[in-house]
C-alpha cells in the first residue's frame, strides 16, 4: 500500500530545537492544529514565525516591493496567540535556511521505505526521529539542540488559555485499510466497506471511540483491549 503525507516543519532560530509533524493534507486547519502541538511542544509561543508564502497564510505576496497581504483567519489565529508573523521572500531561499536545511534531513525517512506497515507505524517513526533530531550535535551551532533549548525557552511567552486551544481543537485522522478497519492504540476496529480508503476523523468519549466522515457521524465502537474488533454489519 502507498500512503503519501506531508512533514510539518517548526524550528526554533537560536537553539536549532525542532518539531516535525505528519500530515495527510495541507488545509488551513491542519497548519493552526500542528501550530499549536508546536507552542505545546516548545511550551511556549515565540515573539515572530516566519513562513513560507503558502496559501493558507498569504494572499499575495508583492515580488516588486516587498508587500505581504496576510490571510484573514490567519491573522485572527496570530492575534490570539500573540506572535509577530514574517512572510519569506519569494524565490529568496537564503531568508528561511534553518527550515530547508531540516527539509534536506527528511531525506534520512526515506530509508523506512517499504519497511512500515501502516500509517500509524509512520507517525511513531517520525515520532522517535525528532527526538534524536534534538539530540544529535547540530552543524550550525555544535550543540545539541536540548541543550541551547534550555536557555531558548525562557524567553517563549506561555501558551494562552485553554478556551482559545479548544477553539482550534482538531479531531484526530485515520485511513480506512484494506480491511476496512482503523487503528487505535494498537487494536483495530471496523467500518462499513464504503469507507475503504478513506481520511475518517475519531473521537474518544465516555470509553467509546467515534467515527467520522467529512464531519458526519459513521458509527462508534466501546474501546477494548481485543486486537480486532468488528461489528457484524461490517462483515
Amino acid at each position: 500500500e502507498v500512503i503519501e503525507f506531508n512533514i510539518f516543519l517548526y524550528v526554533l532560530s537560536y537553539s536549532k530545537y525542532k518539531y516535525i509533524e505528519l500530515t495527510l493534507d495541507r488545509s488551513q486547519n491542519t497548519l493552526f492544529k500542528c501550530l499549536i502541538n508546536a507552542f505545546n511542544f516548545c511550551n511556549g509561543v515565540p515573539e515572530e514565525i516566519w513562513f513560507d508564502n503558502m496559501k493558507t497564510v498569504v494572499d499575495y505576496h508583492n515580488p516588486n516591493n516587498g508587500e505581504v497581504t496576510f490571510n484573514e483567519k490567519f491573522l485572527l489565529f496570530t492575534n490570539e496567540f500573540g506572535y509577530k508573523p514574517i512572510a519569506c521572500r519569494p524565490y529568496r531561499p537564503q531568508t528561511k535556511g534553518i527550515i530547508e536545511n531540516v527539509a534536506k534531513v527528511m531525506d534520512r525517512l526515506k530509508v523506512y521505505n517499504d519497511e512500515l506497515e501502516s500509517l500509524n507505524d509512520i507517525i511513531k517513526r517520525i515520532k522517535e526521529f525528532n527526538i534524536e533530531l534534538n539530540n544529535e550535535i547540530s552543524q550550525a551551532t555544535n550543540e545539541k539542540p536540548t541543550s541551547l533549548f534550555k536557555k531558548e525557552k525562557e524567553y517563549l511567552k506561555p501558551v494562552i488559555n485553554q478556551n482559545i486551544l479548544d477553539t482550534y481543537k482538531e479531531l484526530q485522522t485515520r485511513k480506512v485499510s484494506k480491511e476496512s478497519m482503523i487503528e487505535y492504540k494498537g487494536n483495530k476496529y471496523s467500518l462499513p466497506t464504503f469507507y475503504v480508503g478513506k481520511i475518517v476523523e475519531i473521537d474518544i468519549k465516555n470509553n467509546n471511540l467515534y467515527i467520522y466522515y467529512n464531519k458526519k457521524y459513521v458509527k462508534h465502537h466501546a474501546i477494548s483491549n481485543k486486537l480486532y474488533n468488528y461489528d457484524k454489519n461490517d462483515f
